[in-house]
């Protein structure tokens, strides 16, 4: 190796950072910094003469006020530190271990200077030292966060972003933005809130409300617009989206609500950009975390169709309680994998996944006999309308015979099971409507005896496979059209995560037999669905893209119901969640003929035949 690269090897070494060294450096800056300040305390006290004649006497107390700094700044920890996130926490303990070591220092002088300290040093000294030294340390660590500031401040290559919300929200993300790593520039804030206005957030000013938005992107060069609202409300982040986009700003991002954050904290990957998801879910929910808890923890749990949206969500919160065992089935191979791979590395200990068919009867009740199951949640079935029209035998198997094979499993074994239904099966119009209805009456039908079954019934959910808005986004991608059968087609919606939190509740709350049904909110129009979906992503119904009306679909209705005409609902202890009462049921002793009758049907009309009888307001839509 020649001179040359060892001297830059050398070089590139020494300039590495590491904890070693930033402990030397701030452990040799700190002495420097103590002796500077004792000095400066002495001489404002007295006076530069004054030090020269009782050196002597300063040179006996100078480790004192030292040493007792130092080792009261490594028993807080402070040089673990690291000066690039040094944060006002950090600078009040920093406070707390100077106080604690001048009390310290004047301790030790006293006992064993005694006859110096009183002749010669002033309690003054020590006062004046205290407030020196502590503000001198704390410009010395929030230097280097004063120049990556700056430097940040100057680059060109981040993008301009102006926050609206001057809380809690704004406040943390505009900090984390100001970090050299970040892809934002925020260089504005609005707030509709005129007392904070001109005010200044981490050096960034509060240039007014929404209204004067265009005028800040003017003046910033900004193009995109942060709702940094995490407890925002629904109607009022329409309206938000809906004037932002009126001033045609097509750059809209949106932090996670307080329920979907982690811990309420905001970090830089939680910007993204809005969704429909966002317009229309709701208002958080007060979920009783220890009654769910107290059912889940140390238990063994069996999720089937776990790799399906319901599913794969239920077996993500469901882990969050500290299960035993989560046990998740599923049909699908190469989904299963990928189940498996997305689950974190400290809880892959706790989940065995397994590949097999919920209409296969020796294999679940083998699953049950060489396992312990606490609770079931039965979420495996064939939801698309137009699929079971065509097939309808493959619905019958696994919406009907799948949940049998389930129940007669789980009877006396189980503690809990509950059946994900849906409002299809409320005066079913379809295939799947009526497998999902008879599914409901083999559930309730077993309830009575050691295991607690139960049903839940909700719409559709928000970025399910199932669900329209995926299609209506590849549609809006590919320039359209985007195809809706009917302008006066209606459908509840909720997220995924809100309708799983509520079934995860119901479940607990469940005392056997029971149909719950969640409070879906307000039915949507899909016409204004789409035209609002066609909008976030920048384009202009009618203009850009059209919308193109297909016609019904066999077996579809125009607006899904939650309730039979025959049943009530009732209030439960929980909010939004509601149980059906006075709705048609069935003896368990007929399911078993039930279920064969309609594995023996032969045909599609022969299918329809029979959901009448059973259902007596089944009516085909063709």
């Amino acid at each position: 190796m020649s001179l040359k690269r060892f001297a830059n090897s050398l070089m590139i070494s020494l300039l590495r950072p590491s904890y070693l060294k930033r402990f030397v450096f701030f452990v040799l800056a700190d002495a420097a910094i103590f002796s500077l300040s004792y000095l400066l305390s002495f001489s404002i006290r007295f006076s530069i003469t004054e030090f020269f004649i009782n050196y002597d006497t300063f040179k006996i107390f100078l480790p004192i006020f030292i040493l007792s700094k130092i080792i009261l700044l490594l028993l807080f920890d402070m040089y673990a530190v690291s000066w690039k996130y040094f944060s006002i926490r950090d600078a009040i303990r920093m406070f707390i271990a100077i106080l604690s070591a001048q009390l310290l220092a004047y301790l030790t002088a006293y006992f064993l200077f005694r006859s110096s300290l009183i002749l010669v040093l002033s309690r003054s000294v020590f006062f004046l030292d205290f407030f020196i030294s502590f503000f001198m340390l704390l410009a010395l660590r929030s230097f280097k966060r004063a120049i990556v500031f700056m430097m940040n401040r100057e680059s060109e290559s981040k993008k301009k972003i102006i926050i609206y919300g001057a809380g809690d929200g704004g406040e943390q993300i505009v900090r984390e933005m100001l970090k050299k790593e970040s892809p934002y520039d925020p260089v504005a804030i609005i707030d509709d809130n005129r007392h904070k206005w001109n005010m200044r957030i981490h050096g960034i000013t509060i240039l007014g409300g929404l209204s004067e938005v265009k005028k800040a992107m003017r003046k910033t060069g900004a193009a995109t617009i942060l709702i940094a609202i995490p407890s925002i409300e629904k109607e009022r982040l329409n309206e938000i989206f809906d004037f932002l986009k009126n001033q045609n700003i097509r750059d809209i991002k949106i932090l996670p609500s307080v329920r979907d954050s982690i811990d309420g904290k905001m970090t830089l990957q939680s910007v993204k950009n809005i969704d429909i998801a966002d317009l229309l879910g709701r208002e958080s929910v007060k979920l009783d975390f220890e009654e769910i808890g107290r059912y889940l923890k140390n238990q063994n749990v069996l999720i089937t169709g776990a790799c399906g949206s319901i599913g794969s969500e239920i077996f993500r919160q469901v882990l969050e309680y500290s299960p035993n065992m989560v046990y998740a089935i599923d049909n699908n191979e190469t989904e299963l994998f990928y189940l498996e791979m997305r689950t974190p590395a400290e809880k892959k200990g706790n989940v065995e996944t397994i590949l097999a068919d919920v209409r296969d009867r020796d294999v679940i009740d083998d699953l049950f006999a060489s396992r312990r199951i606490d609770v079931v949640f039965h979420a495996a079935a064939l939801k698309h309308v137009p699929i079971c029209e065509k097939f309808p035998e493959e619905g019958i198997k696994t919406n009907i015979l799948g949940t049998r094979n389930l129940v007669n499993a789980s009877k006396g074994k189980a503690k809990r099971f509950l059946f994900i239904s849906t409002d299809k099966a409320v005066n079913p119009s379809s295939i799947m409507g009526g497998t999902k209805r008879i599914a409901e009456f083999i559930v309730t039908a077993a309830s009575g005896g050691k295991t607690i079954f139960s049903c839940v019934r909700f719409g559709n959910v928000l970025g399910s496979r199932g669900s329209v808005i995926p299609i209506f986004e590849e549609q809006i991608r590919n320039k359209g059209p985007v195809t809706i059968t009917h302008p006066d087609m209606k459908r509840y919606f909720m997220t995924i995560q809100e309708a799983v939190q509520l079934c995860l509740e119901a479940a607990g709350g469940a005392v056997g037999g029971e149909v719950f049904i969640l409070d879906m909110g307000e039915p949507v129009y899909i016409k204004d669905l789409a035209e609002k979906m066609i909008r976030m992503m920048g384009y202009e119904p009618g203009r850009d893209i059209s919308i193109v009306y297909t016609g019904k679909r066999k077996g579809e209705k125009l607006f899904e119901e939650l309730l039979r005409a025959e049943e009530g609902a009732e209030d439960t202890r929980f909010e939004k969640i509601f149980k059906a009462v006075g709705g048609q049921k069935m003896d368990d002793e007929k399911v078993g003929s039930m279920v064969s009758t309609f594995l023996a049907a032969k045909s599609h009309a022969e299918v329809k035949v029979l959901f009448k009888s059973y259902i007596p307001r089944f009516k085909h839509e063709e």
